[in-house]
Formats: structure tokens, C-alpha cells, sequence
């Protein structure tokens, strides 16, 4: 499939190398995710390139992206090269090193992934390929949704859980209790996380019972505004000629009726539009 990105005189280094199938695996993300065919040439030849430093060196993957061995790939393959390719290979030197085992990898540079317990390992896996393969969601939103859970996970080692069928409502309440003191609109993104893994669990067997139901999101309190938006309009129009008992000039408030009512009319003049529109009465 991706033979025709090689010129010929490296088509056999690529059919031969022990790391063709992982070239092939980011290759097809790449295709996936409507690389440029240019782009897409130019970083799988410098994957088989880095594959032939990994031989040369007797050196196997996977690697650390801060391994001496990748800098010292990175130091020597930039000498002489323009800064923009120099951020190209760094570029690519990334994606190859830090993909995982499906092909994908962070778009970003972010924080370091944290260890997933051993007893959630193999769900999170099954459950990340369930959210690319069926639900099709995006690389980052499955990488931070397995973030999210990891954490959850490393939760539930410290309070005792080590086994999935051993969560209880009380262990998610008093997570999502701990995350009280982050933005509500993160907060709402671990609820949406869990309650769709605790859903998954459920349908594939791995929780007796679904838990979604136990995942309660932060209330949002809608702030009050001071004054309408209907008032201030009114203000701008200008006031009205009406007055309460007192004398006091009291605003015209235009209600969504009247303005749609002085909407230009196509065809309608202007003039009449005002003689006809009951706020300018």
C-alpha cells in the first residue's frame, strides 16, 4: 500500500526491514488523516531511515523520546540542515518513536502518560479500540479519555480496588469529589469519560452492573444578569412617552415580537418600515 511513497532505489530497504510494520501502521494514520502524499513520502522515508540507525546501533524499540540514543540520531541527522527541516526530522523522529502499538500517537507534546494498573490495562486498550473503530472519535479525545481513566484508576489502587468488578458507587462519588477543585467544564469531561467506559463495561461483561448512573455531573448555576438584554435595547431606542402615576419616564422595552416586526422587508421601503413599526410610535 505504501510502496509508491519510496523512490525505487529504497524500495527494497523497506520491504526487508524488521520495523516495516510499524512503518506501515503510522504510515496508514497519516493517509487516514489526509496528510499531504508529499508529506507523508517525505516521513516515512525519514522512518526508514531511523530504522536503519536502530539496526546499525542494535537497538530496539520501543525508546524513551529523552533516550541518548534518539538525541544522538537527531544531533547527527540535523547537522547542515535548514531550521525548518530540522523541525520537520525532530517532527517525525516524534511520531515514530512515540506511537503506540495501533499507530497512533500525540498530536502534541503534553504531559508525561502516567502507568496504567495492571488490572485495567487490558480493558483500557479494548475500550480505547472500541472508541476509534465504532464510535470514531479522534485520536487526542480517546488519548485524554484514557488519561482521565488511568487516573481514576490510580485512584482506586490507593483506596484498595484492584479488581474492575469491585467498584462501587461510593469509590466514583468520592473521586469526583476530589475533583471539585477543577473547572467545571473539566470536570464535566471525566463524567462524560466514565460514564461511557462504565457503559462499555457493562454491554461487554467486565461490571456486573452499570455504574453510569452513579456518575453525578456538577451542577452549573446560571448567573443572573442584571437588567435584559430586551431593556437595554430599549434604553438605546430611546424612551418612552408613557409615565407612571409619578411622572417618571419610564424605558420602552422591545420584546423579540416587535423587533422581528422592523425587520427589513425586501421591497418594503424604509420610510414606510418606520410608520409602520410600533416602536418608533
Amino acid at each position: 500500500m505504501l510502496s509508491s511513497f519510496f523512490p525505487p532505489d529504497r524500495l527494497e530497504s523497506y520491504r526487508t526491514s524488521p520495523y516495516k510494520d510499524r512503518i506501515d501502521r503510522i504510515g496508514r494514520r497519516l493517509v487516514e488523516q489526509r496528510y499531504h502524499p508529499v508529506v507523508t513520502a517525505q516521513h516515512l522515508r525519514e522512518w526508514l531511515r531511523v530504522t536503519r540507525y536502530l539496526q546499525a546501533q542494535k537497538l530496539r524499540l520501543p525508546l524513551a523520546l529523552d533516550a541518548p540514543e534518539v538525541a544522538r540520531y537527531v544531533t547527527d541527522r540535523v547537522v547542515g540542515l535548514s531550521d525548518s527541516r530540522t523541525r520537520f526530522v525532530r517532527a517525525a523522529v516524534r511520531i515514530f518513536v512515540d506511537a503506540d502499538k495501533h499507530g497512533y500517537w500525540r498530536r502534541r507534546i503534553g504531559r508525561a502518560p502516567e502507568p496504567v494498573p495492571a488490572w485495567l490495562g487490558s480493558a483500557l486498550d479494548e475500550y480505547a479500540l472500541f472508541l476509534r473503530g465504532h464510535r470514531g472519535l479522534a485520536p487526542q479525545t480517546v488519548s485524554t479519555r484514557v488519561w482521565q481513566l488511568t487516573r481514576f484508576a490510580t485512584y482506586l489502587d490507593q483506596d484498595g480496588v484492584t479488581r474492575l468488578a469491585a467498584v462501587a458507587p461510593r469509590h466514583v462519588r468520592d473521586f469526583l469529589i476530589q475533583l471539585r477543585t477543577q473547572a467545571v467544564a473539566t470536570r464535566l469531561t471525566y463524567v462524560s469519560a466514565m460514564r461511557s467506559f462504565f457503559r462499555w463495561a457493562a454491554m461487554t461483561g467486565l461490571l456486573p452492573r452499570d455504574l453510569s448512573v452513579a456518575v453525578v455531573p456538577p451542577r452549573r448555576h446560571r448567573a443572573r444578569l442584571r437588567g435584559s438584554a430586551w431593556d437595554r435595547v430599549g434604553d438605546h431606542a430611546g424612551k418612552s412617552a408613557d409615565a407612571d402615576p409619578r411622572g417618571v419616564s419610564l424605558p420602552r422595552t422591545r420584546r423579540p415580537a416587535d423587533v422581528r416586526a422592523c425587520g427589513t422587508i425586501p421591497g418594503h421601503p424604509a420610510s414606510q418600515q418606520r410608520a409602520t413599526c410600533p416602536l418608533a410610535r
